[in-house]
């Protein structure tokens, strides 16, 4: 597919990822089409954006260069209409087009918290910008057009800034995300959005001094420039970090990914695993059980599905192993541990389920079992849209808003596949394993990781 790239000097690059050179009329003709693919333009507006006027003599050098068009690109790349010319490609293969709808997405994913996705958006977003769009082109409808492409650039790097700053847990991680809002507020000094997003991260780093003083600094400079106050939205901010505000800090701050660690990786549940993190991910379903026979890998699923997904919610991961998990009341006063919440059961009950709710959170329960740990699923559903739970067991709770993943016992030829990718991984070289070791372990990846390391050790014959 050939691709034309305006958000800078125009550039096109052929299906066979060829740079294709074009002459200087050429280019500022293709540019001009690619503002509106797959509409017909008069022959009148492109003439007058390409020489500021549309006489006869114009119009015939306008035909010459759609000539040269499309000998470049393809006659049917260009179609002719009884008033114009039409660029007959798709609105994905024109820079601007991709732009505009990463930046739509990574909008829409800040607005529902989906912090994650919004940053890794919004960042595919401005990497398409190269340089000041359009920039072969200086008639007035596209100078309109540029000035309106460079605020939604501005306007995408501050959803991006948020979305960064959202998602610090820690003193080190607002340490981390510093450099950038530095950076972002020296390109544009005097944008309020970004000073307010610097002020907030010092101060989530501890550094209220530092804070204090941009926000002083700031407001100087706003006077010397335009002789008012910085807006009311600015002065609240400061006033409040002044007064250290908690509800200033980021969404995710203090909370954590608490996810089992494991020296090999998931191997053979790609299909499991991505189902339960759409499932999980975009809020298909609150309650999702992970079911199985002992030893098929519940808790490796679980611990995969939350690794990829618990980095990207506010509230993080909160894990509760067999034995906490077992006593209701036990498992719940371990959930208000995390949330700094303390008190009798009864208390707990009402308190963590209005603070769990506030910000996205996955919580894992590992290894339910009995009709006791029902009671807790249903405090923590009472949270609210914005909590989900993940829990393994041998069998399903048998709740109405449950949704299964089943997990099977591995064929022979993938149990095969998967010793030989945890011997590799383990550092060793297998490249057969005994069938009579293999029926012995019924499929079952707990029973295969102990066939690996054997066969690591020369247990097991290979």
């Amino acid at each position: 597919m050939t691709t034309v790239n305006v958000l800078g000097h125009l550039s096109v690059v052929a299906d066979d990822e060829r740079a294709l050179v074009l002459a200087p009329q050429s280019r500022r003709l293709l540019a001009l089409l690619a503002s509106s693919p797959g509409q017909s333009l008069d022959r009148e507006f492109l003439a007058e954006g390409l020489w500021g006027a549309a006489d006869t003599a114009h119009l015939r050098s306008l035909q010459v260069h759609i000539s040269h068009l499309r000998s470049a690109l393809g006659r049917e790349v260009i179609e002719s209409g009884d008033q114009g010319y039409c660029l007959m490609i798709e609105g994905e293969a024109i820079d601007e087009v991709r732009f505009r709808s990463l930046i739509a997405d990574g909008q829409e994913a800040l607005v529902h918290a989906h912090y994650d996705d919004a940053i890794t958006l919004l960042a595919e977003g401005l990497d398409l910008w190269r340089g000041e769009p359009y920039a072969d082109l200086t008639c007035d409808a596209i100078s309109a057009r540029r000035a309106g492409l460079r605020e939604l650039r501005f306007s995408a790097e501050d959803a991006h800034l948020r979305a960064r700053v959202e998602m610090v847990r820690n003193p080190s991680d607002a340490e981390s995300v510093i450099p950038l809002c530095a950076h972002r507020l020296a390109e544009q000094p005097f944008r309020e959005s970004r000073v307010i997003l610097q002020m907030r991260c010092l101060m989530a780093a501890g550094r209220l001094t530092d804070a204090v003083n941009v926000a002083a600094d700031f407001r100087r400079h706003v006077l010397a420039r335009v002789g008012i106050e910085p807006g009311p939205e600015f002065a609240e901010v400061a006033a409040r970090i002044m007064r250290r505000d908690p509800a200033l800090m980021p969404a995710a701050w203090r909370s954590r990914v608490d996810v089992p660690a494991y020296l090999t990786p998931l191997v053979q549940r790609d299909g499991e695993h991505e189902l339960a993190v759409a499932l999980l991910k975009w809020n298909s379903v609150r309650l999702l059980c992970v079911t199985g026979e002992p030893g098929v890998g519940k808790t490796r699923v679980a611990a995969a599905v939350a690794e990829t997904i618990g980095h990207g919610f506010p509230g993080g991961v909160t894990w509760l192993g067999q034995e906490q998990v077992s006593d209701p009341d036990r498992a719940l006063a371990c959930i208000a541990q995390t949330l700094d919440l303390t008190g009798p059961p009864s208390d707990l009950r009402q308190r963590v389920p209005a603070v769990l709710g506030r910000r996205r959170t996955l919580v894992v329960l590992d290894g339910v079992e009995g009709e006791a740990v029902k009671r807790c699923v249903a405090v923590l559903l009472s949270s609210g849209p914005l909590v989900s739970v993940l829990t393994t067991g041998v069998q399903r709770l048998g709740l109405a808003s449950e949704h299964e993943l089943h997990l099977r016992p591995l064929s022979t030829e993938a149990s095969e596949d998967l010793v030989r990718e945890l011997v590799r991984t383990m550092g060793g070289f297998s490249d057969h394993v005994d069938t009579e070791a293999l029926t012995e372990a019924r499929g079952l990846p707990l029973a295969l990781e102990h066939l690996a390391i054997d066969l690591l050790s020369g247990g097991v014959r290979a």
